[in-house]
């Protein structure tokens, strides 16, 4: 069994499944209604702890043979010391032997498919969700700003609700991140597109990498 470190674990989806096999997960979010919904998803886990806590500077007197950080976590590092911050907590966390795995938007991607508004929408018989999202793309400094609009309707009380968020996301290559990896002693072992395994090309938005000392 191995102990895990899930850092921006969210509502607890990717922490309930890596626990799946028995093994310890300890989820960090700075998000407080997030982690209660993931404490509440899963309260009949003895295996997985949920704290609230900050990427760049998160800290607990434990060791983990595993750190994943899912879902883009790392593009929110939008500066470089954010980035090194974030490292270092890993740095912090991970056993001599442990891995670090993450996934991220990849550049030359970014660059050639561009961000582009779009539209989804999901409902049923009692709600109807749609989320429309239009970014603005600064690629001087490799920042793309995601403005969402996500408009819920409550059919049976005919009501609806606005919700505007927005997210800054930073675009990496694979150099710049492997350049801060390296100078903290971690070594890049795997860098291919995320799910499929496939090599990373300029039309694949999602790379994951996994590293090690």
């Amino acid at each position: 069994k191995y102990k895990l470190m899930d850092i921006g674990c969210g509502t607890g989806i990717h922490s309930e499944k890596l626990a799946g096999e028995g093994n310890y997960v300890l989820g960090i979010d700075t998000s407080k209604s997030m982690l209660n919904v993931a404490k509440e998803r899963c309260s009949n886990r003895k295996n997985i702890n949920f704290l609230e806590g900050d990427a760049r500077s998160f800290r607990v007197n434990e060791k983990f043979d595993v750190i994943t950080s899912l879902f883009h976590v790392i593009n929110y590092q939008t500066t470089d010391q954010d980035l090194i911050d974030m490292i270092k907590t890993v740095d912090f966390h991970l056993d001599e032997k442990g891995i670090f795995i993450f996934d991220f938007w990849y550049k030359p991607a970014v660059l050639n498919l561009q961000p582009t508004s779009r539209t989804k929408h999901m409902e049923n018989e009692n709600i109807s969700v749609k989320r429309i999202s239009n970014p603005i793309h600064y690629p001087d400094k490799n920042i793309v700003e995601v403005n969402f609009d996500i408009v819920i309707d409550d059919k049976n009380n005919k009501r609806q609700d606005i919700i505007n968020e927005t997210h800054i996301m930073r675009y990496f290559d694979t150099s710049e991140l492997e350049e801060i990896l390296q100078s903290y002693g971690f070594s890049i072992r795997v860098k291919e597109e995320w799910l499929t395994k496939k090599e990373p090309s300029k039309n694949t938005w999602g790379i994951c990498i996994v590293a090690s000392r």
